[in-house]
Formats: C-alpha cells, structure tokens, sequence
C-alpha cells in the first residue's frame, strides 16, 4: 500500500516538474529581448505623448508665422461687375471708362440715362507702417514657441525617465520569476524529502500536508508574478506605441545602479521645464507691452490700381490710388485700460505661479535625495538579510534531514529566504528608481 503511495507521489512530482517545462518553453517561444537603449530609441521615436506635443509645437510654430502680417503687405486682386441705370452711377461709371462725350450732358441724358454695365477689376495694397501693439504680440508668440519648444524637449525626458521605470520592472518582474522559480524547486524537493522522512515514521501526516500547502502557494505566486510580467510588458509596449503581442525581455539583468555623486548636485533653474515656465512669464511681459502700446496710434500705407470697363476683364480706362492713415483710438470706452490691468494681472498670476512651481522642484528634489539615502541603507540590509537567512535555511535543512528539526521550522526557513530575496531585489529597484528619478530631476 505504502508502495503504490509512493509511486502516485513521483508521478504527481513528475507531472509538475514537466508542466513547468513546458510552460518555461511556451513562454520563451512568446518573448523578444529587448535592451534599454533599443527601448529608449523606439519611445522617442513612436510614442504618442511625443508625438502630440510635437503636434502642439507645430501649431504654435504656425500661430507665430502668421503674426507676420503685422509688417508684412496684403494684396488682393477684385472684379466686380454691375448694371444700373441709376443717374449718378451710370454717369461715374462713363467717367470711369473714359467714354464720356458732349451729349452725356445733356440735362434729359442725365436725368434718364440708359442701362450701363461695368466691369470694376482692382488690385489693392495694404502695407502696415507702424503698428507698436502688433509687434509685441507677435514676440509674445515667438515666446510661447520657445515655451513649446522646451515643452516638447521636457516630454521627452519624461517619457524617457517612464521607458526606464517600467524597464525596471520588468526586470525586476522577471527576478521574482526567476526566484519563485528556484523556491518551487526547492519546495518541491522538500516535498520529496517530506514524503521519505514521513515513511521513516520520522514526521506526522499533518507535516506532509503542510509541505504540499506551501508547493501550492509557491505556485500561486509564480503565476501570479508571471502575469505581472505580461502587464508590465504590455505597459512598456503601449509607451513603445508596438502592437506586438509577444512579451518583450530585457536584455540586461537587475544590477545595482549607484548614484551617491548626485546627492550634491543643486536644482537646475534652466531645467526644460522651467525655462518653458520663464518663456511662459516673458511672452505675458510682452502681452502687457502690446495692451500700453494700443494707447499709440497705428500708421497703415494703402494703393490700388483699377480698371472700370464696359467688358469683362479689359484692362483700358487705368487708374491709381495712394495713401496714407493714421489712426488714432484715443478712448474706447475704458478697454484699453482695463485690457492693462487684466495683463498685468494675469503677468502677476504667472509668476507667482514659476515661483511656486520652482519652490515645489526644489522640495521634491530634496526630497529625493533623502529616498535615494533611505534606499541604500534599506539595500545594506537586505543584503545582509539575504546571506543570513540563506545560511539558516542551509542549517534547517541539514537538521532537518536528519530528524532534529520540524517541518514548520523548514517552511518558515525557506518562506523567509523567498521574502529576503524578493525583498532584496525590491531594494535594487527602489534604488535605481530613486536615482532615475534624481536624475530626471536634475537635467
């Protein structure tokens, strides 16, 4: 009896160890190693967040070239055709046309003229000469393109610092793979050693069963932390903008990335963020600016040159027109000053805002530095920890084989080496996320 309870254990031992073959060859067929670099230059290139603040930039970019028009001149080319027999009309339009003659004179022509057509084909232009106001406007825009630019520059470094991150965790997804791989090993070698103990009459029925419960929640917790590999794969495909449905890989394994030489750095004021913030602040300077200047007049130079003709698009009958305006709004109704008061407001509003923000740079930079301290000397200890419990789970076991231990002492054993390792590991990437993240910071 006891015999064939032996053979179902090595044939239950055996079924789990090939379905964990198997699944370790599924999963090697799905995944595409994927390096840091290789990562960083696909985001950059692919990623949506990029993609629209590039959009963005385009926009402004084109918002400021249409601000030329503030120097620059407009023409336009009309033709406009008409009938009428109305008195005067029907009298200009002849003068127009250089078809006057004596008998259009005549007081009974005059009051009852005969239908006319006319073919009007201008060309106009406007060319502005002094417009202050104008000017300042279009220098906030060229402002706002520096804002955008930086913007722009600083969306990249964020999505850059997000690429790293979730590297990192899947990395990290994958060492916990790797050890609870390793645990289930050893637990069901324990699982093994329980049994053959157990038919030495050495331990109780009540100590086999414990030993199968922990194989079960070793197993519970590598599924588990496979599928944190397949999300954490899917979150860095999604900033990869990649609709591959294999699970990417890192090429490079956890590794401690050291970073004490950051811990003396200051805050950069000219970080992209907060010059995009500066230019922010400037291009209001400059609204302010063009709110005064519309209290001075404007200065506009104008021409056309015509054609008034009895057929379409003949170009007898010429003439010419040339002037100059000066224009001069000396009270709207109060818009002008109240228009001041609003920028100069809202100037204010602005850079109690960068002054805020850069407050808040500086505190989360600080910050920082104290997680990144706080994380090494947590990475000291759980190092430390590792050794130790490995080398008391090495003992345990030992005492174990030989009758001096409990089954529960060599469960709490190994459940803590797991946890350590995992801890450890946890260590590392809190770590090397802390310093990504100074570095981030610091740029």
């Amino acid at each position: 009896m006891s015999s064939k309870k032996s053979n179902k254990v090595s044939k239950l031992h055996l079924i789990s160890i090939l379905f964990l073959l198997f699944a370790s060859i599924t999963q090697a067929q799905q995944t595409k190693d994927i390096s840091l670099d290789e990562a960083l230059s696909k985001a950059l290139e692919n990623n949506t967040s990029i993609k629209l603040s590039d959009k963005s930039h385009d926009i402004v970019k084109s918002v400021y070239n249409q601000t030329a028009a503030a120097f620059l001149p407009r023409v336009s080319i009309t033709n406009t055709a008409s009938i009428t027999n109305n008195p005067l009309n029907n009298f200009g339009f002849k003068l127009l046309q250089e078809s006057t003659v004596a008998a259009d004179f005549n007081p009974d022509v005059l009051n009852n003229p005969t239908e006319i057509k006319n073919f009007n084909t201008k060309i106009q232009l406007e060319q502005p000469l002094l417009n202050f106001d104008a000017f300042q406007q279009r220098k906030a825009v060229k402002a706002q393109v520096d804002a955008s630019k930086l913007t722009f520059e600083r969306t990249k470094e964020g999505i850059a610092f997000k690429v790293k991150i979730t590297y990192l965790q899947l990395q990290l997804a994958y060492k916990s793979v790797a050890v609870l791989n390793k645990a289930l090993e050893t637990a069901l070698a324990n699982k093994t050693l329980t049994d053959n103990v157990f038919k030495q009459g050495l331990i109780q029925k009540s100590d086999v069963l414990n030993v199968a419960v922990n194989v079960s929640e070793v197993k519970n917790r590598l599924q588990l932390a496979q599928s944190y590999v397949n999300n954490t794969s899917n979150d860095l495909s999604y900033l990869l903008n990649s609709e591959q449905t294999f699970v990417l890989k890192p090429a490079d394994s956890l590794e401690l990335l050291m970073s004490d030489d950051l811990i003396a750095q200051n805050i950069n004021t000219n970080r992209s963020d907060f010059s995009a913030f500066q230019a922010q602040v400037k291009s209001q300077e400059h609204l302010l600016k063009a709110s005064k200047f519309k209290f001075l007049p404007r200065a506009n130079a104008f021409s056309n040159y015509e054609w008034n003709t009895a057929n379409f698009l003949s170009t007898k009958a010429g003439n010419y027109f040339v002037g100059i305006q000066l224009r001069w709004n000396v009270f709207n109704g109060g818009q002008n000053i109240n228009k001041v008061i609003q920028e100069k407001a809202t100037l204010d509003k602005f850079t109690l805002s960068y002054n805020d923000y850069l407050a808040k740079g500086k505190v989360e930079l600080a910050k920082t530095k104290q997680q990144l301290n706080d994380a090494k000397s947590n990475l000291e200890r759980t190092k430390i920890a590792v050794t130790q419990t490995n080398e008391s789970l090495r003992i345990i076991t030992n005492r174990f084989k030989q009758g001096l231990e409990k089954t529960t002492d060599l469960l709490n054993a190994e459940t803590q080496y797991q946890t350590k390792q995992l801890e450890y590991y946890q260590a590392v990437f809190n770590y090397n996320l802390t310093s990504n993240y100074l570095i981030f910071l610091l740029k």
